[in-house]
């Protein structure tokens, strides 16, 4: 799909309607990506259906906004248009969704002429409520804008600007197309053939004018409920010879038959700017039309074009013997074509009304989206090794906008780091504020960002990324960094208490619920994929934990002389660090002088003073050496090249052997076999790529043993620490899991273009 999108755009309208047709072809002329959404279709390329099909439209509609709420999840629009006040306008109103764009159809907004005291009330109602919530509204002349203000439309909130029509198509004929006109006046309409379009009248008005004129013919353009009554009524006033009912045509259809005719006539008097006056003028001929004010901003009467005083058959029929007869008017009509190209250019009208959406969106006025993905946590820092290092930094490169919302520990503004936007969240003391309030605040601020994908790592956010899911037309991303039912389990054993009883309960049920709801979710191991996937959730993808090859820094430091071994990272019971340290004393036995080089990161103080404590009072522990945790570069640079092998060592709990941890490719990435905790995964992936040793993690004598197994072979030592480099760079690296990423974020969006 690209880094770019298009300008998305949902329009809500009758697919059927020339108005509609003319209006979406120019804004995909402009570039933007239209889908459309009506209750008069049961679906098709980019339409989708509003509502029950066994109701009758208006009902359809109105029991549609679930429906239309969500083509908008779907669909994920830019903006939404709605075409015609009272019916569109107010269940899109009703969807909720912003920007929203409304077009009143005609002067009258409310159009009910013949309906009861009831229903005109009723879409009153209608009209008010969907005015009230717009954000922009169409008037297609300033007699349109009169009638919304009387329903309490913001002038501030109306663009008067007619969409104009194709004046490619729409053009005045050759000079030799009018030999015939005197010989053979044609009168044309192209308006529907329903009631209020007056189409009986102007069939009676027509066989007046025809008794002088008898070489006058009618060609009517359209279709409509009312047709087969018009061709009665023309056979009962004896004029079906001389009336033709040309049917519905396309747009350049219609042009040739404009340029054809001598004279456009058109009886309503309810209407705004009309475009099929519009397209008449701009082909040159003369207008026969009602003298409303939307006519009066076109035409001037008496010189190129005539205005009718009522919508009787006799006055229409004058105007039509007069349109014969005086010659002028078709001298001036002609130049009617480029007063229309001057006002009603269409490509003109409709980009003025996209930089009005884009500015409404918050978009730059012209050019392609760049895709934009918001990454949220509340538990990890702004620099996370997963979250920024890699996955935003590798989005940011390949040309997406990427903003991660982030805690910090004090308070900050935003800023941009290697081209990603951070914007972080304070960070909230107790365990109540980092649980509830933190993630509230986190999704209210992604919220305002209007993001295409958001993309989140943390449990406690799932329940607020569920109603955000619920309530906005966004794709939600479920990144899983462990296993966190396991977790949590394990957290009520170690912390046992109401609270952690009914979230260790109830987690997993909630979370098939949560994820119902989610685009995607992201596991960092195949374990942990094929759970989610056994609770029904979408495209599950698995995006391992490995390296960056293009992050690794050249080593600044060599190895050290004597055998030296390093752990780094999160340092607790769950990492069997009492376990190392035993076996380190153990190792030490056969190998006197091998180092042991701690980097870690405690999870609470009064774990870091009974490690340090333990190896303080420890006669036998001079070769350990607790190193102040330092940057990640720093790390790779010059502590990890030290060393000899890596460690990497877990309690085997449920969690632990579900997941992958990035200790593993770190070492490898830089040459470093492992001893590693004899889990399933871990178990097949180093033995497969024989870069290291398999352990029992909690028996300090199988450690040692391994530790001294490697220290005393160079020859196994040198072939793992090929093999581990081996295996980062062909099959364990991020360029490879990060295409995984991509295919998925290009799935999940490709949604639009279904």
């Amino acid at each position: 799909m690209g880094m770019r999108r298009k300008f998305r755009i949902l329009f809500l309208g009758e697919p059927s309607s020339p108005n509609t047709v003319s209006w979406v072809e120019g804004l995909r002329d402009c570039g933007c990506d239209v889908k459309m959404a009506s209750a008069r279709t049961r679906g098709g390329e980019d339409i989708f259906p509003i509502g029950p099909s066994i109701l009758a439209p208006r009902a359809r509609m109105l029991a549609g906004i679930e429906d239309l709420r969500k083509i908008i999840r779907k669909t994920s629009p830019d903006i939404l248009i709605a075409y015609r006040i009272t019916s569109y306008g107010y269940i899109a109103a009703k969807a909720s969704f912003k920007p929203l764009v409304l077009a009143a159809q005609n002067e009258n907004i409310v159009f009910a002429p013949e309906s009861s005291f009831f229903r005109r009330k009723m879409l009153g109602h209608f009209a008010k409520f969907a005015i009230s919530r717009a954000d922009l509204i169409h008037a297609w002349g300033d007699n349109i804008k009169k009638g919304l203000l009387g329903y309490g439309a913001d002038p501030e909130k109306i663009l008067v600007l007619h969409r104009g029509i194709d004046s490619s198509i729409f053009r005045p004929p050759n000079p030799d197309q009018k030999k015939y006109w005197q010989n053979t006046p044609i009168f044309l309409s192209t308006r529907s053939l329903e009631k209020e379009y007056l189409i009986d009248k102007l069939l009676v008005a027509f066989s007046i004018a025809i008794k002088e004129i008898p070489v006058a013919v009618l060609r009517i353009a359209g279709d409509g409920s009312e047709k087969n009554r018009l061709v009665r009524m023309a056979a009962e006033l004896g004029i079906s010879s001389k009336v033709e009912f040309i049917g519905k045509l396309k747009n350049s259809e219609i042009a040739d038959e404009l340029r054809k005719a001598h004279s456009y006539v058109s009886l309503i008097r309810t209407e705004g700017v009309s475009s099929s006056l519009i397209e008449a003028c701009s082909c040159g001929i003369i207008p026969i039309v009602a003298d409303i004010p939307a006519s009066r901003e076109l035409v001037i009467p008496g010189k190129n074009a005539i205005l009718l005083a009522d919508d009787s058959p006799e006055t229409a029929a004058r105007a039509m013997l007069e349109s014969v007869r005086d010659f002028s008017l078709f001298r001036n009509a002609l130049a009617n074509s480029e007063i229309t190209r001057a006002a009603y250019d269409r490509k003109r009208n409709i980009e003025t009304f996209v930089r009005q959406y884009r500015k409404l969106a918050g978009f730059p006025p012209s050019g392609d989206i760049k895709i934009h993905i918001c990454h949220i946590t509340t538990s990890h820092a702004p620099e996370d090794t997963r979250i920024f290092q890699r996955e935003c930094r590798s989005l940011c490169e390949k040309g997406y906008r990427v903003s991660l919302i982030a805690r910090v520990m004090k308070k900050s503004v935003p800023y941009t780091h290697d081209g990603v936007d951070i914007i972080p969240i304070r960070y909230i003391l107790g365990k109540a504020g980092r649980k509830l309030i933190l993630p509230k605040i986190a999704v209210q601020r992604a919220v305002k960002l209007k993001a295409d994908i958001y993309h989140f790592h943390d449990p406690e956010l799932m329940p607020w990324m569920c109603i955000m899911a619920k309530n906005y037309p966004v794709k939600i991303v479920w990144d899983a960094h462990e296993l966190y039912s396991a977790t949590i389990k394990e957290f009520y054993i170690r912390n046992p208490g109401m609270l952690a009883a009914v979230v260790a309960k109830y987690y997993t049920r909630f979370e098939r619920l949560w994820c119902a709801n989610f685009s995607a979710v992201i596991a960092v191991s195949e374990p942990i994929r094929q759970v989610y996937e056994n609770i029904g959730a979408s495209n599950c993808v698995t995006v391992r934990n490995t390296i960056d090859l293009g992050m690794i820094p050249s080593p600044a430091s060599q190895k050290d002389t004597h055998f030296s071994m390093i752990v780094s990272g999160t340092t607790n019971s769950s990492r069997c660090i009492v376990e190392l340290i035993q076996a380190y004393r153990l190792a030490k036995k056969r190998i006197p002088k091998i180092r042991l080089n701690l980097i870690p990161h405690f999870d609470s103080q009064k774990d870091e003073d009974a490690i340090r404590a333990r190896i303080e009072n420890c006669p036998d522990c001079d070769g350990v050496r607790i190193v102040k945790p330092m940057p990640w570069k720093a790390l790779m640079s010059v502590e990890v090249p030290k060393n000899h092998i890596g460690l990497v060592l877990y309690a085997k709990t449920e969690n632990n052997c579900a997941g992958l941890p990035n200790r593993l490719f770190e070492y490898w990435a830089l040459g470093l076999p492992v001893i590693a905790t004899n889990t399933p995964l871990l178990k097949k992936i180093v033995e497969e790529e024989d870069a290291g040793l398999i352990v029992n993690s909690e028996d300090p004598s199988e450690i040692a043993d391994a530790i001294c197994r490697l220290a005393e072979d160079p020859a196994r030592l040198a072939r793992q620490s090929g093999n581990a480099r081996r295996a980062v760079q062909e099959r364990y690296n991020w360029n490879i899991d990060f295409a995984e990423l991509s295919r998925l974020y290009d799935k999940i969006l490709s949604g639009w273009r279904e």
